[in-house]
């Protein structure tokens, strides 16, 4: 019942109600006629927050406890309970108040995504969940940039933007900025510097990079950004022709010290930024052939290499020149014959100066009987005629040597014999004696060694050489040094041998080719065989030929040799008579017994002293006592046709 007076007593405090006083009153009036008409109120409504986190949620509604407006924080420390009784139907405000670094993110409202704060349920009509979050927020300071402009693209506080925001910053700012920017998102930094300005490094955090722009993949901390530009200069280098520029510098990224090479490739870039105040140091390195003349920069000129700017404070231009390189022609002068050396059509002489790449052409020309041994450039072979391609200092020379004429020798092989022709070859410490064929040429002054060479039983009768006989004709070989065309001939005929017969003692002998008888001091030609017959006189017989020989009738072919034919004749002894066909002679101080037979029981030689120097029955046929002295002997035979004895004279 008191109701109705709680709430008339607490209208009365309200500003607005008072101006509407008596209405309040009618209405208060009429309250006690619904509690008389008993109405049931509804049943209050569960809101449920949900423990949040690095922030604080306070939660603005009427309670269904106390009947009256309440502001209600909820943390996430100590023990916590976050479900509220809330009159049905009332206005409920949600606001999320995030902890220090940390920005409101969104609220959800059961399913429903909200992201306004503080956010206002305008009537509660139900159980309802509310839960909130906030993000880690991180400063990004970029230090006030200086003839640069610093672009800026992050992800900012959700509460200012869910798209990636970009922002430039100037030299032309106040101060540094502080830039919120969500944590664990990627911050991309791009350096635009002024013009005549180039970039040199960023520093993130403390760290430096050379690389622009330059990516913070994850934000996970606070960082300082401080960009930094350096002045420049343009350097141009024209184009360099047969030669290569290497140009020292320090370019603006990192201030580092570098090397850029030109050459005159195609596409060709010409343009360096060179660091304001630093060194530049020009080097030309001329290709082959070449030679550094001098570097332009500028205006000036420069023969120095490598030219250099101790300190560059301006835009340059560069050029640079070099020329070909002059060698010295020496041609030594050699003797029997001559050097020519021709660039083209222009003939040059030793100690010109000749370019390089010059093609030459060299060309010798001996001197009579002489040939080129060696041409050389440089120590590089060459043939006459040929061309040489300068790229250095050029010297040439050429050796002739003396080259004898050559001569043909000429000759036909004759009968009965060979005709040989050789030249002597000398190797170092070996020699050969080459075969010669006939029609040859050989050179000048070489000594042809000939030989004839009869077949068996002919000599050389003829040997000319050039039609000229030679005068001995038995002593080969025959030299002949050839002093222009030789011919040689020679003939062969049978060989004679002079026949010379001695009269012998008490006997004759004939000498007979076929029938016709040959006289003393006759020739016959060799191979003809000769019939020889020794004739004893009485009480004699035929004991041998000159050459040992006892055939009384012989043959004898004629050889190399002259022959002089003789025999020898014995008186007939008694042992002879005795024993048929047994002889007994001295001759080259021995005693011969021949023609000994079984009729034969003993021999015994007797010197005149009596002494017996053999006793024994003799050898069958022959039998020789040697060596025996000179002197007188007695021969005595005995055996079954009776004794006979015999005197020799051994000489």
């Amino acid at each position: 019942m008191w109701a109705p007076f709680f709430i008339f007593v607490h209208t009365l405090n309200h500003p607005i109600m008072k101006k509407n006083l008596l209405l309040t009153f009618f209405l208060l009036c009429l309250l006690p006629l619904a509690v008389f008409a008993e109405v049931t109120p509804p049943e209050p409504d569960t809101v449920k927050v949900v423990k949040p986190q690095n922030s604080v949620v306070k939660v603005t509604f009427t309670s269904a406890v106390s009947l009256a407006q309440k502001d209600t924080f909820l943390t996430q420390s100590g023990t916590y309970n976050g479900s509220l009784l809330v009159v049905h139907g009332t206005q409920l405000i949600v606001e999320v108040i995030p902890n220090e670094f940390y920005d409101f993110e969104k609220i959800m409202v059961g399913e429903t995504v909200v992201t306004d704060n503080p956010h206002t349920i305008t009537s509660v009509e139900s159980d309802i969940t509310i839960s909130s979050s906030v993000v880690r927020m991180r400063n990004l300071t970029i230090t006030k940039p200086v003839n640069c402009t610093v672009k800026v693209s992050y992800i900012p506080s959700p509460s200012v933007s869910a798209d990636v925001l970009e922002e430039e910053y100037t030299s032309s700012s106040a101060e540094d900025v502080v830039l919120k920017v969500k944590d664990s998102t990627p911050v991309i930094i791009t350096v635009l510097p002024n013009p005549g300005y180039a970039f040199e490094d960023l520093s993130i955090g403390g760290t430096k990079t050379t690389t622009n722009p330059s990516t913070i993949t994850s934000l996970i901390s606070d960082r300082i950004i401080e960009a930094s530009v350096v002045k420049v200069h343009s350097v141009k280098i024209s184009k360099p022709a047969n030669s290569t520029v290497v140009v020292h510098f320090t370019a603006p990224l990192g201030s580092t010290a570098k090397d850029t090479t030109f050459t005159a490739s195609t596409p060709y870039h010409d343009e360096l930024e060179v660091k304001d105040g630093t060194e530049l140091t020009v080097k030309v390195e001329p290709n082959l052939g070449y030679e550094f003349s001098k570097t332009i920069m500028g205006t000036t000129e420069s023969t120095a290499n490598p030219t250099v700017v101790s300190s560059l404070t301006t835009d340059l231009e560069i050029s640079t020149e070099v020329v070909k390189k002059k060698y010295t022609l020496t041609i030594t002068p050699p003797t029997n014959g001559t050097i020519t050396v021709m660039a083209g059509s222009t003939q040059l002489t030793s100690g010109a100066l000749v370019e390089h790449g010059t093609q030459l052409t060299v060309t010798t020309t001996p001197q009579a009987e002489h040939e080129l041994t060696s041409l050389t450039v440089n120590s590089e072979e060459l043939t006459s005629g040929s061309t040489y391609t300068v790229s250095g200092p050029v010297a040439v020379q050429a050796v002739f040597t003396y080259v004898a004429p050559k001569y043909a020798i000429t000759f036909a092989q004759p009968e009965n014999g060979t005709l040989t022709v050789r030249r002597r070859v000398v190797d170092g410490s070996n020699e050969a004696y080459v075969l010669v064929s006939s029609g040859s040429l050989i050179a000048k002054g070489t000594v042809l060694y000939i030989y004839a060479d009869p077949a068996d039983t002919y000599v050389v009768s003829s040997f000319k050489i050039n039609n000229t006989s030679v005068d001995d004709i038995t002593a080969f070989p025959v030299l002949k040094e050839v002093e222009g065309a030789t011919s040689i001939a020679v003939t062969f005929t049978k060989g004679k041998q002079l026949i010379t017969i001695t009269p012998p003692v008490n006997g004759e002998i004939t000498v007979k080719d076929n029938d016709r008888f040959i006289n003393s001091g006759s020739s016959v030609d060799r191979g003809t065989v000769l019939t020889l017959n020794a004739y004893a006189k009485p009480n004699y017989k035929f004991k041998k030929w000159w050459d040992g020989n006892t055939d009384a009738e012989r043959q004898l072919t004629v050889d190399v040799l002259d022959i002089t034919v003789s025999a020898e004749f014995a008186l007939i002894t008694g042992i002879e008579e005795l024993y048929t066909g047994m002889s007994v002679y001295a001759a080259d101080g021995a005693i011969y017994l021949n023609g000994v037979t079984e009729d034969v029981t003993s021999v015994s030689i007797i010197d005149m002293a009596g002494k017996i120097v053999y006793n024994s029955k003799p050898e069958f046929g022959l039998t020789v006592l040697s060596p025996v002295n000179r002197g007188v002997y007695v021969v005595l035979v005995k055996g079954t046709k009776g004794n006979v004895s015999t005197k020799v004279i051994v000489k």
